[in-house]
């Protein structure tokens, strides 16, 4: 299916991971920059409704990472049958989580909207913001299932190394929501526009996502995909156990490391307005060194699942050796670059050149951070993708503790600033992929990794 025979046959090199990388890459380019577009309208609209954007998205970030259980559990079991070219398998799967899904989908969009009031004390929004948080929540919460469902057949997709599909669709949802914001923007009086007009731009979008991703897959000529709910809750109860077994850490995972740099924000915060708005700019930069990590993570994840399906064990070892060097080979240039450049482009946001002589440091230890990021994300997705998730989830819980402890000690009690709390964040990471690295090496996952291929 797709570019399956390529990750399982003699072409898995390389340029098989490139071919499969560059999409994810442009898509979070171009989303990132429609993000930014999609902003300074709603910002024309009114400063209030994105600073309420600004605050809610935690809470909104805390919901989808609920889901990831299902999408991440799906991702690593899907991989690993398609692999092993059991499709009719892969039809049952598919509509067990799209079952699974909706249905936590509405428990959550559910008990998220009876919860309003009570999250909006949690994130301490300001009375004056406290309408505008109740209308976004509202609409982003209550329909979060849509987003749900959206990520269950981005994870599909992937799954099967359909990374130029889902590229083209994302891009397609991100557009469709910055135009229907601009419509709503010129077609509402402004005495009549709401903030809950500007969020349910982006449902609409999403829905029309789904739609899109549903066409491709019913027209798969390799997979010939029907959606059946009967299925779905037939094989749900199997099914549904393997997902949550592999999907619970990955999801907690985000949970916890979302808790942690919610703290060690706190510490930034600590630090005073100056050192908030240093992190901003500097983290708009950062952004670009990391996009290498992240679509080289994402398409070896899809690779490395097709391969222990496939029970190539030995073409795992080195697919994984040469994620590492590819993404250290991207990431040094791009982040040179970047710090090179680094006055200038700090220079877009501010003319203080207090705050830009020390964005410019922070971008130098940026630039170590993502060669740590490199190594530790690339080690966490290969444990994860053989099934030894429970590892990656023990050692983020015990790297979390050291990044805030290490942040504030260093940032906050020593009073080295940004500096420090930065050293705290390569610290998680140094730590991470040590670990992953040795756990890897000591060759336990192997035996993992056929038990979940079906061959223990």
């Amino acid at each position: 299916m797709g570019i399956h025979e390529s990750m399982t046959g003699k072409r898995q090199n390389n340029s098989v991971l490139f071919q499969m990388m560059w999409p994810i890459l442009i898509e979070l380019i171009v989303n990132g920059f429609i993000g930014n577009l999609n902003q300074a309208i709603i910002n024309d609209y009114s400063s209030d409704a994105l600073a309420t954007i600004g605050s809610g998205s935690q809470i909104f970030l805390l919901i989808i990472n609920l889901y990831a259980i299902i999408s991440v559990g799906l991702s690593i079991l899907l991989a690993q049958v398609a692999g092993g070219k059991r499709y009719e398998e892969c039809n049952k799967i598919i509509n067990a989580a799209l079952v699974m899904t909706f249905v936590l989908g509405l428990v959550i969009s559910l008990a998220g909207v009876l919860s309003i009031p009570l999250l909006l004390r949690l994130i301490h929004i300001p009375i004056e913001l406290e309408e505008l948080g109740r209308q976004y929540l509202l609409v982003t919460i209550g329909f979060s299932f849509i987003q749900a469902i959206l990520n269950t057949f981005i994870a599909v997709f992937r799954s099967f190394g359909h990374m130029k599909k889902v590229t083209f669709t994302l891009i397609s949802v991100n557009l469709l929501t910055l135009l229907f914001t601009k419509l709503v923007s010129v077609s509402i009086p402004e005495a009549s526009r709401n903030l809950m007009h500007y969020a349910i731009t982006g449902v609409i979008a999403q829905s029309i996502g789904i739609l899109l991703f549903f066409r491709m897959l019913r027209r798969d000529k390799a997979f010939s995909f029907t959606l059946s709910i009967k299925e779905g809750v037939v094989h749900s109860k199997r099914i549904m156990l393997r997902i949550l077994r592999l999907g619970i850490p990955g999801g907690l995972e985000g949970i916890i490391y979302l808790i942690a740099q919610t703290i060690v924000v706190g510490f930034v915060g600590m630090l005073g307005t100056q050192a908030m708005f240093t992190k901003a700019i500097v983290g708009n930069v950062t952004y670009y060194m990391s996009m290498a990590t992240a679509a080289i993570t994402t398409a070896a994840g899809a690779m490395i699942g097709h391969l222990i399906g496939a029970g190539k064990l030995d073409e795992v070892k080195i697919s994984c050796r040469k994620n590492i060097r590819l993404t250290i080979g991207i990431t040094v240039p791009l982040c040179t670059l970047l710090v090179l450049l680094g006055q200038k482009i700090l220079g877009i946001y501010t003319e203080d050149m207090g705050i830009i002589n020390i964005g410019v440091k922070i971008l130098l230890l940026s630039s170590l951070m993502e060669l740590a990021r490199g190594v530790a994300a690339n080690m966490v997705t290969a444990l994860k993708s053989v099934g030894d998730v429970d590892f990656p989830f023990l050692i983020i819980i015990f790297a979390s503790i050291i990044n805030i402890l290490v942040s504030f000690y260093l940032g906050i009690y020593l009073k080295m600033g940004l500096a420090g709390i930065w050293i705290g964040y390569i610290a998680d990471l140094v730590l991470r992929g040590a670990a992953c690295m040795v756990r890897w090496k000591r060759g336990k996952w192997q035996n993992i990794a056929l038990y979940y291929a079906g061959e223990k």
